[in-house]
């Protein structure tokens, strides 16, 4: 009986009946709720591509050094393949080891 007579004496004040209240309230505290986990969204998506981008760096730092690596290696396969084809190292070789001179005139045949 006391509700009947306070509901009866807001509507007949001008403010709204008490179950608007809660509705507003609640659709209020939805929208706070739909923000806090869109924020929280962006942020862990914020961190996510934070993450990835220090990855990708060390990934980069890495490859980079190990191309570093291959092209030194390659200038000294380079320079060590021409020191084995110098024609000194094969003169030598062809002497000290298979015995080897340079033929005489007669072994020579000059073609027409």
């Amino acid at each position: 009986m006391i509700m009947r007579f306070l509901k009866k004496a807001d509507r007949d004040a001008g403010m709204p009946p008490h179950d608007s209240t809660k509705k507003q309230k609640s659709n209020l505290l939805g929208i706070w709720i739909v923000l806090l986990v869109l924020f929280i969204s962006e942020l862990l998506f914020y961190t996510w591509c934070r993450v990835q981008c220090t990855r990708l760096g060390y990934e980069t730092t890495k490859d980079l050094e190990a191309n570093r690596k291959q092209m030194v290696l390659q200038y000294s396969l380079v320079l060590e393949l021409a020191r084995l084809k110098s024609p000194e190292r094969i003169s030598a070789i062809a002497r000290q080891q298979m015995k080897l001179e340079p033929p005489s005139h007669e072994q020579m045949m000059v073609l027409p």
